[in-house]
């Protein structure tokens, strides 16, 4: 299953949850028949523009599973990201933001639309009071798995600590396909020093995903990676990466 199917039934159930909304909203119009003509008319426009709206974001979903299937055509990606940010749902937007970011093809289509999710996901902190704790001892293994070999942690902007304790296993960097290559090894030190302790806190989630994944962010910023690469992976385990209640 790629990254985008699992994400199909997430959208197509917001889609769902829309549709019936505006199907009873129209239920409970037409049964309200003591209403004034003044709000009646007030109601169904709101009605009508909602299901505009629907219909707009149900076009752009169809056009996402389009171009994700076929060759993908640069310029068809970058006029297709542009829609969807169009999108007033916040929700559906990153999703499909995000999605494009880590199954595109193309570099500059993948590249614009991490750019695109990360202003239109939560705010991510400043970088300017994080660090990093401890020594980064790390032992690869035949397998390439490698394992934290002593304690290793990050405190973050808002001054939580994070940390890893010797033992942590990781496989390294998932990398987006468009960029393979050209981001560099997915066992690159200045990844690994963020992936290592996401991947500890991914498998206690002790704390929430959404956090979890913040300081995935900003460890990466802080271990000199660029801007635009820690915004590419930000986006990449926004859709594919792991998810719990919390």
């Amino acid at each position: 299953m790629t990254k985008f199917e699992k994400w199909q039934g997430v959208i197509t159930i917001v889609l769902s949850l829309s549709t019936g909304l505006i199907a009873w909203k129209t239920y409970d119009l037409n049964e309200r028949t003591t209403l004034g003509s003044q709000e009646i008319q007030r109601l169904s426009a709101q009605i009508n523009e909602e299901r505009l709206e629907f219909d707009i974001v149900r076009d752009i979903y169809d056009r996402t599973t389009r171009y994700l299937a076929s060759e993908q055509n640069e310029k068809q990606g970058i006029a297709l990201v542009a829609l969807i940010t169009s999108i007033p749902e916040s929700l559906t937007r990153s999703q499909l933001l995000s999605v494009i970011s880590a199954n595109s093809t193309s570099v500059n289509v993948a590249t614009v639309a991490a750019e695109k999710y990360t202003r239109v996901s939560p705010s991510l902190n400043s970088t300017n009071s994080s660090e990093f704790i401890g020594e980064f001892v790390l032992e690869l293994s035949d397998s390439n798995i490698a394992t934290l070999k002593q304690d290793f942690g990050f405190r973050d902007s808002s001054g939580t600590v994070w940390m890893a304790p010797a033992g942590t296993q990781t496989e390294g960097a998932s990398i987006p396909v468009a960029f393979q290559g050209i981001i560099g090894s997915n066992f690159d030190r200045q990844f690994l020093k963020a992936v290592v302790i996401h991947d500890y806190y991914s498998s206690t989630r002790e704390r929430s995903y959404q956090s979890t994944h913040k300081m995935l962010f900003e460890a990466l910023l802080v271990a000199g990676v660029s801007e635009l690469k820690a915004k590419i992976f930000y986006a990449a385990v926004q859709t594919s990466g792991p998810r719990w209640p919390h």
